[in-house]
Protein backbone atom coordinates (compact mmCIF):
# COMPACT_ATOMS: atom_id res chain seq x y z
CA UNK A 1 0.00 0.00 0.00
CA UNK A 2 2.64 2.72 1.07
CA UNK A 3 4.35 1.86 -2.80
CA UNK A 4 0.81 2.39 -3.98
CA UNK A 5 0.33 5.60 -1.86
CA UNK A 6 3.58 6.95 -3.50
CA UNK A 7 3.21 6.24 -6.83
CA UNK A 8 -0.38 8.48 -7.07
CA UNK A 9 1.57 11.53 -5.61
CA UNK A 10 1.30 13.57 -8.65
CA UNK A 11 3.10 16.70 -9.30
CA UNK A 12 3.60 18.22 -6.20
CA UNK A 13 0.66 20.03 -5.59
CA UNK A 14 -1.09 17.72 -2.60
CA UNK A 15 -4.07 17.30 -4.48
CA UNK A 16 -3.07 13.57 -5.06
CA UNK A 17 -2.41 12.53 -1.52
CA UNK A 18 -5.88 12.45 -0.19
CA UNK A 19 -6.60 9.96 -3.02
CA UNK A 20 -3.34 7.95 -2.55
CA UNK A 21 -4.77 7.75 1.61
CA UNK A 22 -7.79 6.81 0.54
CA UNK A 23 -6.45 3.46 -0.58
CA UNK A 24 -5.29 2.90 2.83
CA UNK A 25 -8.45 3.97 5.21
CA UNK A 26 -11.31 2.40 2.79
CA UNK A 27 -9.78 -1.21 3.35
CA UNK A 28 -9.10 -0.84 7.34
CA UNK A 29 -12.33 0.36 7.58
CA UNK A 30 -14.57 -1.84 5.72
CA UNK A 31 -12.54 -4.29 7.65
CA UNK A 32 -13.50 -2.99 10.96
CA UNK A 33 -16.91 -1.51 10.55
CA UNK A 34 -18.93 -4.77 10.62
CA UNK A 35 -17.70 -5.44 14.05
CA UNK A 36 -17.86 -2.02 15.28
CA UNK A 37 -21.77 -1.96 14.53
CA UNK A 38 -22.31 -5.22 15.70
CA UNK A 39 -20.78 -4.28 19.69
CA UNK A 40 -22.68 -0.87 19.32
CA UNK A 41 -26.29 -3.18 18.93
CA UNK A 42 -25.19 -5.39 20.87
CA UNK A 43 -24.71 -2.12 23.58
CA UNK A 44 -27.50 -0.97 22.49
CA UNK A 45 -29.40 -4.15 22.90
CA UNK A 46 -27.82 -5.36 25.96
CA UNK A 47 -30.49 -4.35 28.40
CA UNK A 48 -33.06 -6.63 27.06
CA UNK A 49 -31.38 -9.72 28.22
CA UNK A 50 -31.46 -13.30 27.18
CA UNK A 51 -32.72 -13.69 24.03
CA UNK A 52 -35.08 -16.96 23.47
CA UNK A 53 -35.68 -17.85 19.48
CA UNK A 54 -38.11 -19.64 18.11
CA UNK A 55 -38.56 -20.79 14.46
CA UNK A 56 -41.84 -22.54 13.61
CA UNK A 57 -44.13 -22.86 10.79
CA UNK A 58 -45.39 -19.69 11.31
CA UNK A 59 -42.10 -17.58 11.47
CA UNK A 60 -39.67 -16.89 13.77
CA UNK A 61 -40.04 -15.47 17.49
CA UNK A 62 -38.07 -13.27 19.22
CA UNK A 63 -38.81 -12.68 23.58
CA UNK A 64 -36.64 -11.30 25.51
CA UNK A 65 -36.77 -9.50 29.05
CA UNK A 66 -38.50 -6.48 27.52
CA UNK A 67 -40.10 -7.69 24.14
CA UNK A 68 -41.90 -10.49 21.98
CA UNK A 69 -41.26 -9.87 18.58
CA UNK A 70 -42.96 -12.18 16.08
CA UNK A 71 -42.01 -11.84 12.35
CA UNK A 72 -43.92 -14.23 9.37
CA UNK A 73 -42.26 -15.83 6.29
CA UNK A 74 -43.32 -12.72 3.85
CA UNK A 75 -40.21 -11.14 6.17
CA UNK A 76 -37.64 -13.06 4.64
CA UNK A 77 -36.95 -13.86 1.30
CA UNK A 78 -34.36 -15.87 1.23
CA UNK A 79 -31.56 -17.66 3.87
CA UNK A 80 -27.67 -18.23 3.46
CA UNK A 81 -25.70 -20.92 5.77
CA UNK A 82 -22.10 -21.39 7.01
CA UNK A 83 -20.79 -23.91 9.28
CA UNK A 84 -22.00 -21.46 11.90
CA UNK A 85 -25.25 -19.60 11.14
CA UNK A 86 -28.01 -19.15 9.27
CA UNK A 87 -28.75 -16.09 8.17
CA UNK A 88 -32.31 -15.25 7.31
CA UNK A 89 -31.93 -12.17 4.72
CA UNK A 90 -34.56 -9.47 4.06
CA UNK A 91 -36.47 -9.66 0.43
CA UNK A 92 -35.15 -6.65 -0.75
CA UNK A 93 -32.76 -6.97 -3.58
CA UNK A 94 -29.63 -6.17 -1.44
CA UNK A 95 -30.66 -9.15 0.39
CA UNK A 96 -28.82 -7.49 3.63
CA UNK A 97 -29.11 -9.93 6.36
CA UNK A 98 -32.28 -9.90 8.62
CA UNK A 99 -31.82 -12.09 11.44
CA UNK A 100 -28.96 -14.30 12.48
CA UNK A 101 -29.71 -17.73 13.87
CA UNK A 102 -26.36 -19.61 15.71
CA UNK A 103 -26.38 -22.65 15.20
CA UNK A 104 -24.70 -23.69 18.74
CA UNK A 105 -28.12 -22.48 19.99
CA UNK A 106 -29.73 -25.66 18.86
CA UNK A 107 -29.74 -28.02 22.00
CA UNK A 108 -28.72 -31.33 19.27
CA UNK A 109 -27.56 -31.75 15.87
CA UNK A 110 -31.01 -33.10 14.69
CA UNK A 111 -32.17 -29.71 15.77
CA UNK A 112 -29.99 -28.06 13.64
CA UNK A 113 -31.18 -30.52 10.52
CA UNK A 114 -34.78 -29.87 11.65
CA UNK A 115 -34.40 -26.05 11.41
CA UNK A 116 -32.53 -26.78 7.79
CA UNK A 117 -35.29 -28.34 6.56
CA UNK A 118 -37.66 -26.09 8.03
CA UNK A 119 -36.28 -23.41 6.41
CA UNK A 120 -35.61 -25.27 2.85
CA UNK A 121 -39.25 -25.25 2.94
CA UNK A 122 -40.34 -21.85 3.86
CA UNK A 123 -37.24 -20.11 2.03
CA UNK A 124 -34.97 -20.49 -0.80
CA UNK A 125 -31.56 -20.95 0.02
CA UNK A 126 -29.23 -17.59 -1.33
Amino acid sequence: MWLLTQGVRGDGDGADIPFGVMFVVWPVLFYFAPRMSAAKLLKANGHHGRLQVTVGPEGVRTVSAHADLRMGWANYGSYAESSRIFALRSPDKAGRCAIVLVKRGARTPEDVDRLRALLDSRLPRA
